[in-house]
């Protein structure tokens, strides 16, 4: 059974920045409250809108976008397969990196790698150990992306910038911003709260 949908993307795009500006507003509310006001609960709402806590509002939303991204994934799979493009195993690789990466938001996945740190400490220093799941990350992240570094090339160049840009983005409050976060972290001041906010949002 053949199942046709549309999608307008300036629509889409458009209904998910409100709900991103709505978690980033309430994610700056949440931080004020439990940085500058000592008040972590607040009849349970800051840790449902804590930018930088799991299983909450921001994680979910963060957790099923990237799965909608999978689905639009397999569906260009589906349709370049049809279509007897030669690469189209591709797309279905990068269903299951989604389909990875929007569990990994959810349950935490990545915090379990965390476990290396006995053995990295003394060759590399973190200061967070909960943030040592970034090392064996970023060498999973280069293996990815050497495999997928032939499909990306052949991309046209519209929709290879707009995966550099989507992927730097995510990359860099991934990895980047996880790491000057460990770092200012236990540092109650604006500086880290903007930071946390600007992690939460970019991984958004």
């Amino acid at each position: 059974m053949n199942i046709a949908f549309a999608l307008r993307p300036k629509r889409v795009t458009l209904f998910l920045l409100k709900i991103i500006g709505f978690l980033a507003l309430a994610g700056l509310v949440s931080g004020f409250f439990l940085h500058i006001l000592h008040m972590p609960s607040l009849f349970g709402l800051v840790p449902l809108f804590d930018l930088n806590e799991e299983f909450n509002f921001p994680s979910f939303y963060s957790g099923f976008a990237i799965w909608f991204s999978a689905f639009l994934l397999r569906s260009i799979y589906v349709y370049e397969k049809k279509n007897g493009a030669k690469k189209a195993h591709y797309w279905n690789a990068l269903f299951f990196v989604f389909i990875f990466l929007g569990l990994d938001e959810i349950f935490i996945i990545h915090e379990k790698f965390s476990r290396v740190e006995p053995y990295l400490r003394d060759i590399i220093h973190i200061h967070n150990a909960n943030r040592y799941w970034v090392i064996p990350y970023a060498v999973l992240m280069l293996g990815v992306g050497l495999y997928f570094l032939p499909f990306y090339l052949r991309l046209q160049k519209a929709t290879r910038l707009r995966f550099t840009v989507a992927g730097l983005v995510y990359v860099s409050a991934a990895f980047g911003l996880e790491i000057i976060s460990s770092v200012v972290a236990g540092k109650v001041n604006l500086s880290y709260m903007a930071i946390d906010m600007f992690e939460g949002v970019e991984e958004v």
